[in-house]
């Protein structure tokens, strides 16, 4: 099975058991490409809010996305007031607070330089899929290049309180 699906199946189970009408989603400021895209002036996007648009609708829930500071989260999601955020269980302290959906992606940490002057100068480490994301939306395919050697990876899932647990 799909890791998304996975996911997914999860999630659905959680709606049906909650009742609740809008899911109130963490997307970083500034979000998180492609995972969250958010645009000014337009609704925020993204894998993440594609997949549960689709679990969401099914359930007749609205999604409502907040873009809040990182070290408010955690806590917001442990008092209700915030429902689920992306991340990985190992970005978070003391993961065991709260309930995880399975894995919707494996997200792997790439080294990014210039292509002029690969890994001996400027590089920087970053998720694949967001570089390779702003690369081209920002046109820099001829201007920057990224190793294939992984450097770190994580399982990216929907991070819940435990009021989720049905």
């Amino acid at each position: 099975m799909p890791r998304a699906v996975g996911a997914c199946l999860l999630l659905g189970v959680w709606l049906s058991a909650l009742a609740t009408e809008v899911i109130r989603l963490n997307v970083a400021p500034g979000g998180f490409p492609p995972y969250t895209i958010v645009t000014p002036g337009q609704e925020t996007g993204g894998l993440v809010l594609e997949l549960l648009a689709v679990i969401a609708a099914k359930h007749g829930c609205q999604i409502r996305t907040l873009e809040l500071p990182r070290n408010w989260v955690e806590s917001m999601v442990l008092d209700d007031s915030l429902d689920p955020t992306p991340r990985a269980r190992e970005w978070t302290k003391q993961p065991e607070r709260f309930l995880f959906t399975e894995p919707m992606v494996e997200v792997h940490d790439v080294v990014f330089s210039r292509r002029a002057a690969p890994l001996r100068t400027s590089a920087a480490i970053a998720n694949e899929l967001s570089g390779l994301w702003v690369i081209r939306n920002e046109g820099w395919s001829e201007v920057l290049v990224f190793s294939r050697k992984e450097v770190d990876s994580y399982e990216y899932r929907l991070m819940f309180g435990r009021r989720w647990s049905g």
